[in-house]
């Protein structure tokens, strides 16, 4: 197991993850003359960027259905107090 240590304090890596980790590390270091590409496809940057992306891109998609459910439901409400205001109207002439 490696441990390392984070913002949060020490913590140990699985066996698995330890092997993915060094794997990674070997394939941007080599061969010495290439330049390094953190962002290979499969790498363990390139995912984290993937996870990323996909939770900005799904919280602006939470936020906006969220506008457009507020702005439907002002609508409904304004329509509402209108049709209400119209009969009361018609039924006291």
């Amino acid at each position: 197991m490696i441990r390392t240590l984070l913002a949060s304090g020490w913590t140990a890596f699985s066996d698995a993850r330890e092997e993915r980790l060094l794997d990674d590390a070997i394939d941007d270091t080599f061969p010495a003359s290439d330049p390094v590409a953190l962002n290979q496809p499969g790498s363990l940057v390139s995912m984290r960027y993937a996870a990323r992306e996909h939770q900005a891109r799904t919280t602006r998609r939470r936020h906006a259905d969220r506008a457009a459910a507020l702005l439907l439901t002002g609508a409904a409400i304004v329509v509402t107090l209108w049709v209400v205001r119209r009969r009361s109207r018609n039924a006291v002439h």
